[in-house]
């Protein structure tokens, strides 16, 4: 196996700005979303943001998604969704995907 082939696929990512918002725990803090796929985000803050730590990002009107912190460098980090979200033409999660993240949140209470 080549080096290539064992690379980790990666989802078509759109490129957006988008005002958003990162909870962790009591702390809640603006970001920017840069990058959204199916299975997460590329934003920016203002605090580091720890990898592996667990946050909810949201982001227009639409309710929070559970993400962990995958890597961060300078203020700008990657977070991985905890459900895939499916994407509408404008980069934005589905009603139904919503549905379904809201579902296993409820659930998982």
């Amino acid at each position: 196996m080549t080096a290539s082939t064992e690379l980790k696929s990666r989802d078509d990512r759109a490129h957006v700005l988008r005002a958003g918002m990162v909870r962790k725990g009591a702390l809640e803090r603006k970001v920017i979303v840069r990058d959204v796929s199916e299975s997460g985000a590329r934003i920016r803050c203002d605090v580091e943001l720890d990898i592996g730590e667990e946050i909810r990002l949201q982001f227009g009107d639409h309710p929070p998604l559970m993400a962990t912190v995958r890597w961060s460098h300078g203020g700008v980090c990657g977070v991985e969704f905890e459900c895939r979200v499916a994407l509408d033409a404008n980069a934005r999660p589905t009603s139904a995907a919503l549905n379904r993240v809201a579902k296993n949140s409820a659930s998982a209470a």
